[in-house]
């Protein structure tokens, strides 16, 4: 069984009545838990061709579980492993990409690189890439692409947008698409006091702000990027308090303590 066919009889399982639709493929988790289970292969196979279903048995699953397909499938899907048939047997291993993002220091440009394209290998990740490449829309938006123009089941549609949302944070690609409108920081007068009051569409260094509804709730997003291509998002309620504001500082003044 060669990658290809990995792949379709994932999609053709009916072991659970998500399966039962007929679904475009996908990975079954995000791409930090792709990275997390390589790691474990890696840790027992380094770079060397194994049999498959040494593959599997490294990640703890038996060989004949649909579940155990899935978790291996999601290597390919991602690009981080190979597979060939030597002597009639199925064999695989880690893929150059992936040994790169194992072996390079969190942070490293090249490894944030070979994370980008990881994250978009699955061929269902690199359509919604291309048509999204300033950020992902709202997950209503995501679904209604999804099922009605991709064909995807509706019942997995939502673990589907939560796995591809986290593998969007963890390969550091634009999560949520700015407003239009200029950058600005308009001057507001409060108490007598002269304040900067962010607006959507407003930078903060090189960040940018914009403003979304998420559950109901409108908030503003403040994307400030970080060393290494990487990308901090934070999210705040529009009618947030003043002394909800210090609430958050506080918060965010224990975790530096935490890290130092």
């Amino acid at each position: 069984m060669i990658k290809s066919d990995i792949v379709s009889e994932m999609n053709s399982s009916t072991d659970s009545p998500l399966r039962r639709h007929r679904s475009p493929s996908y990975p079954y988790c995000s791409l930090q838990e792709a990275i997390e289970r390589a790691a474990l292969i890696y840790e027992v196979h380094k770079t060397n061709w194994v049999d498959m279903l040494a593959f599997k048995a490294t990640l703890g699953f038996n060989a004949t579980t649909s579940r155990g397909m899935r978790a291996v499938s999601a290597l390919f899907q991602f690009g981080l492993a190979e597979s060939r048939q030597v002597g009639g047997k199925n064999m695989a291993k880690l893929s150059d990409l992936c040994i790169n993002v194992l072996l390079r220091r969190e942070g490293d440009p090249e490894r944030v690189e070979h994370l980008r394209k990881a994250a978009l290998r699955p061929t269902i990740y690199g359509d919604i890439g291309v048509k999204w490449s300033n950020g992902l829309p709202d997950d209503g938006e995501l679904t209604n692409h999804l099922v009605s123009v991709k064909g995807l089941n509706p019942a997995v549609a939502d673990v589907m947008i939560r796995d591809l949302r986290a593998t969007w944070v963890y390969a550091c690609l634009p999560i949520q698409a700015p407003q239009s409108g200029g950058f600005v920081i308009s001057k507001k007068r409060s108490n007598g006091n002269a304040a900067d009051e962010l607006q959507p569409g407003s930078t903060v260094g090189h960040g940018e702000i914009s403003q979304s509804s998420i559950a109901g709730l409108s908030v503003r997003s403040y994307q400030m990027p970080l060393e290494g291509g990487r990308q901090a998002v934070l999210q705040i309620p529009v009618d947030v308090t003043r002394a909800e504001i210090d609430l958050i500082s506080r918060y965010l003044s224990l975790m530096k303590e935490v890290l130092s």
